[in-house]
C-alpha cells in the first residue's frame, strides 16, 4: 500500500462497513457521493491505512488512466502468487478484490435464493469488473460503451448509456419487444 501511494495514487480500503481513504480531496467525493457512503469514510494516514482490523473486502486505487496501466503491471508482478484479481472498472479505478470474490458470486446467490435457474438470468455490464457476472450468467449483455473484452464475455451487444442500452435489453431480451 505505501508502494501505490508514493505512486501518487489515491487509495482506498473497504474495511468491514466502512470505507478508509489515504487522503480527503475531489477524488475521493467523485467516488463516495454518487454511492452514498460519506457518513462511513475515514481518512487515515499511510502508517495507519495499513492497521486494518480484519481483511479488507476490496482495495481500490485511483489515478490517471495511463498511470494505472504501468501500476497494474507492477502489481500483477509483484502479486502474481496471491490470491488476488486486478480490474479495472473506470478508467481512473483500479480494483483489487480477492481471487474468488465477483459479481458472479452475488448474482449466483441471489437466482439460487430467488429459485431462478441459471439460463433463465440476463446480466448487463460495461466493466472489466462485469466480466465474471456477464460470463456465469445464461444471457449477458454488454452495454455499447463497454471495452471489447467486456463485450467478447457477452452474448450480445446492446446501446451505450446513453441510449437507454440497459432498458432496451431488457425490453428485448426479457420482455420480448423489438424482435
Amino acid at each position: 500500500m505505501t508502494w501505490a501511494l508514493e505512486q501518487n495514487l489515491l487509495a482506498q480500503v473497504y474495511v468491514g462497513s466502512g470505507l478508509w481513504v489515504s487522503q480527503a480531496d475531489s477524488r475521493v467525493s467523485q467516488h463516495i457521493d454518487p454511492s452514498h457512503m460519506s457518513d462511513v469514510v475515514r481518512v487515515r494516514g499511510p502508517e495507519a491505512l495499513l492497521g486494518w482490523p480484519e481483511a479488507p473486502i476490496k482495495v481500490l486505487l485511483q489515478g490517471e488512466s495511463a498511470g494505472l496501466d504501468r501500476v497494474r503491471g507492477e502489481l500483477e508482478a509483484l502479486m502474481r502468487w496471491e490470491p488476488v484479481r486486478l480490474l479495472r472498472s473506470h478508467a481512473d479505478f483500479l480494483e483489487l478484490v480477492h481471487r474468488y470474490a465477483g459479481k458472479s458470486v452475488g448474482l449466483q446467490a441471489a437466482a439460487r435464493a430467488l429459485g431462478i435457474a441459471q439460463n433463465r438470468v440476463l446480466a448487463i455490464g460495461d466493466a472489466e469488473t462485469d466480466v465474471d457476472m456477464l460470463e456465469w450468467a445464461g444471457f449477458g449483455v454488454a452495454m455499447g460503451q463497454a471495452t471489447e473484452s467486456v463485450k467478447r464475455a457477452a452474448n450480445a451487444v446492446t446501446e451505450t448509456v446513453e441510449q437507454d442500452g440497459a432498458a432496451r435489453a431488457i425490453a428485448r431480451w426479457v420482455l420480448g419487444f423489438g424482435q
